[in-house]
């Protein structure tokens, strides 16, 4: 029967990213993964021949991906798909396992980390994978040996090398998964091989970004330019995330609970549990404030420790518990899957949801099979590579301004220019020389054919007017060497004047 509940949850927890995640297209966003892999996959560098302001785990991770999967947009769909199904598997192993609790309330939080780790975006990110870094670093520390401690250790190393504000949350969170998780008796002896893993992974990290003359821009991107960024808006939110994040409830609701716990094994059970919730929540304060969605991924492992945490024998008959979380699990599974379903609509607000799930175009180009584009972008696009299809030649060059970058995968073109994601005042900035950079880029690709997006996909700072505003030397540059050649319902088509 268990083996037949492990491969049901598998199947299930695959499907809902795969069937979900071909269901619209944010540019912005999944040009910045699917264009980072792509660079790696030609040979570049990160830090050395591109910048980005994020760690570079997904980045290898969707170039695997490729490689196994093949060379489609879809294929980080397929990722997300067979991480999903391991934090589900994850979840109902690590419930019964280290919490103790029975088949029905595995499954249960399992099921809830199907709809809620990586359904509701069904694309790899950075925040998703650094989360399941740390959970496979939680269960590893549990077992108390120091080959599994060390490894958790390699696990934390990962998640910091995902995002900046995952890193962050896991150097404040980390002293409190050593102090709950390790043994008694363990603490200092199990520390040294955390810390020796992390650390291992970490060197080796350097060492390859000095071998490979990487490290001046590491250091650029991930710490000046990432800097710059305002990571602390959110926590001025609070408030509001207490409100629109259902997870915090649960956590300050039954998190401390565990503290009363007499057992120390029943309350480092708990306090598992309840460390997965808070780390979310540190994420969150220093996550965009459109991310909540990506913040309530061990919501499952709340479910049960809500039932752990509070005195429910002396409420209710366990016949009647079960009842009263089975609705509650319905609830968030049935937000969960509308969630996953409706992801572009929920994103750009296209008016009546359920109207909107019809507005998706199917594009025929081998690299964006099973990929649906929403209204008006999808039919846009498709006139774009229609017209590629007809006037680009294989030898031609192109650049792209400022946010489809996943057009030069799926063109097969090399980037001409050395950044994933071309935002001023967020990963590009004048003082930094970002604008003689994108000058020399173009004079150095002379590419025959630019690119212009008319209508912004973004939360508007990488607008088109507001991109040349912010880069007028790179405009002059343009209008000097370019003329307008064809304009599309959603693209200009700008022509290499030689």
């Amino acid at each position: 029967m268990r083996i037949v509940t492990v491969v049901l949850l598998a199947i299930f927890s695959f499907l809902l990213p795969y069937l979900f995640g071909g269901r619209g297209l944010v540019y912005h966003d999944q040009s910045i993964i699917i264009d980072g892999a792509w660079r790696i996959w030609n040979g570049q560098i990160p830090y050395r021949d591109f910048s980005v302001i994020h760690g570079p785990l997904i980045f290898y991770l969707q170039v695997l991906a490729f490689k196994v999967f093949g060379l489609w947009v879809f294929s980080a769909v397929i990722q997300a798909a067979v991480l999903n199904a391991v934090a589900t598997l994850l979840t109902y192993w690590g419930v019964k396992r280290f919490l103790q609790m029975d088949e029905f309330w595995a499954i249960g939080a399992a099921l809830l980390t199907a709809y809620w780790f990586f359904t509701p975006l069904s694309w790899p990110w950075f925040e998703t994978v650094g989360y399941l870094c740390f959970l496979i670093s939680c269960l590893l520390i549990w077992s108390g040996r120091s080959s599994t401690i060390f490894l958790a250790g390699v696990f934390i190393g990962l998640a910091l090398l995902s995002k900046a504000n995952m890193a962050l949350a896991v150097l404040l969170v980390c002293p409190a998964v050593l102090y709950l998780l390790l043994q008694p008796g363990n603490k200092k002896r199990g520390s040294f091989w955390f810390l020796a893993g992390a650390l291992s992974l970490l060197m080796s990290w350097f060492f390859y970004l000095v071998v490979t003359g990487s490290l001046g821009g590491a250091w650029v991107d991930l710490f000046v330019r990432a800097s710059r960024i305002n990571r602390f808006d959110r926590i001025t939110a609070l408030p509001l995330m207490m409100v629109e994040n259902s997870l915090t409830l649960f956590v300050f609701i039954a998190g401390c609970c565990f503290w009363i716990e007499k057992d120390w094994q029943k309350k480092r059970a708990n306090g598992l549990a309840a460390l997965l919730g808070i780390f979310q929540i540190v994420v969150g304060l220093f996550s965009a404030a459109a991310a909540t969605e990506n913040n309530i991924v061990f919501i499952g492992w709340m479910w049960v420790l809500l039932v752990r945490g509070l005195p429910w024998q002396d409420l209710l008959s366990m016949k009647k518990q079960k009842v009263v979380f089975t609705a509650l699990l319905a609830v968030f599974m049935i937000f969960g899957h509308q969630t996953g379903y409706y992801r572009v609509c929920w994103q750009y607000g296209f008016g009546s949801i359920a109207s909107s799930a019809k507005k998706l175009v199917p594009l025929s180009h081998p690299r964006l099979k099973n990929i649906l584009v929403q209204l008006p972008y999808g039919s846009e696009l498709k006139e774009l590579l229609d017209w590629c299809e007809q006037e680009v030649k294989k030898e031609d060059r192109i650049f792209v301004i400022p946010a489809i970058n996943l057009l030069y995968f799926v063109l097969d073109k090399v980037p001409p220019h050395p950044y994933v994601i071309l935002a001023p005042d967020f990963s590009l900035y004048r003082d930094l020389g970002d604008e003689d950079r994108l000058i020399a880029s173009l004079e150095k690709s002379k590419p025959q054919w630019i690119i212009l997006e008319k209508h912004e996909q973004v939360l508007g700072h990488n607008t088109l007017s507001q991109f040349f505003g912010y880069f007028p030397n790179f405009l002059e540059c343009i209008k000097r060497d370019y003329v307008l050649y064809k304009s599309l319902s959603g693209y200009d088509i700008l022509r290499n004047k030689t």
